[in-house]
């Protein structure tokens, strides 16, 4: 695994490109058993952001796996939350934006092409 720090594309005022996809995740508070899953909103090379029925707080660190159907792979990786906003409406109360801390660079260049793929369609 390698720190995703080491890998930088500039886009916009964000620092990488995100695309708005809905990608089944499973994840689970590191050293923790009890293990759930959700719908990605977004992802980028740097984090992902969920919808969560639980309240996690910021600097919870996650494992994290997230299945791409479209190429049948699934990352895996560890991530940090970052950051919780509490949603007015919805099944989702909460939404959670995680920072990838721990990810292999065979990942991270899934998800780069998963998000070229998405950018071109």
């Amino acid at each position: 695994m390698i720190p995703i720090r080491k890998i930088k594309i500039m886009t916009d005022n964000r620092k990488y490109i995100r695309i708005n996809k809905s990608s089944e995740v499973s994840y689970k508070i590191l050293r923790k058993f009890m293990k759930s899953g959700t719908r990605s909103s977004n992802i980028s090379i740097g984090g992902i952001c969920l919808p969560t029925v639980q309240r996690l707080n910021p600097g919870t660190f996650l494992e994290l796996e997230i299945s791409f159907v479209e190429i049948e792979s699934i990352v895996k990786a560890v991530g940090e939350i970052i950051w919780i906003n509490e949603k007015k409406q919805g099944e989702s109360p909460f939404e959670i934006g995680i920072k990838f801390i721990d990810i292999s660079l065979s990942d991270v260049e899934l998800i780069n092409k998963m998000i070229l793929n998405f950018k071109e369609n």
